[in-house]
C-alpha cells in the first residue's frame, strides 16, 4: 500500500493513469517510483506493507 503527496496542493496523478493501465515502477525500502507516460518518475512513500496473498481491495481505503 502506498501514499502519494503531490508537490503542489492542486497536483494530481496523470490523466493517462486509469484502472487496468500497465505501469512501470521500481521499489526501494521506503519508496517506490512510478514512471509516467512522459518518462518522469513520481516518488511514492510506502506507508504500510501487506503480504500480497493477504491484501484485499477493502484494505486500500
Amino acid at each position: 500500500m502506498g501514499e502519494y503527496t503531490p508537490r503542489h496542493s492542486g497536483g494530481t496523478l496523470p490523466e493517462s493513469w486509469s484502472p487496468g493501465t500497465e505501469i512501470q515502477l521500481k521499489v526501494d525500502k521506503r519508496h517506490f517510483y512510478v514512471k509516467t507516460p512522459g518518462d518522469e518518475e513520481i516518488d511514492f512513500a510506502v506507508v504500510k506493507r501487506v503480504r500480497a496473498e493477504a491484501w484485499q481491495p477493502s484494505d486500500a481505503k
